[in-house]
């Protein structure tokens, strides 16, 4: 299920043959948020971090911004925090809105 397929194919600063093409272009596609929240479901609870390392998204795809965009939606929330071992960073838990549970 593609919960963003009502997503425009282009921006409207694109040229007018990007446009063009975006409105022609009929293969799914899936967006980066897609392959999050799958790893999301896939772990039950885990960091923007943890998503990002079991999916195949490439490195540079700012996974924390798609993540926030998930829980902006209301498709994942917040169940609690938790120290990232390699950096020491407090990071926030996430797990599917669908899940049951309190958050801490």
């Amino acid at each position: 299920m593609d919960l963003f397929e009502h997503a425009a194919a282009s921006r409207r600063t694109d040229p007018a043959t990007s446009r063009a093409a975006g409105t022609t272009n009929k293969r799914p596609r899936r967006g980066h948020r897609d392959i999050l929240l799958e790893a999301i479901e896939r772990l039950e609870t885990c960091t923007a971090r943890e998503a990002f390392e079991a999916s195949d998204l490439p490195p540079r795809c700012c996974y924390w911004k798609r993540v926030s965009e998930l829980e902006q939606r209301g498709l994942v929330r917040v169940v609690g925090q938790r120290h990232d071992p390699e950096t020491n960073a407090a990071c926030q838990v996430y797990a599917p809105a669908w899940m049951g549970g309190s958050t801490e």
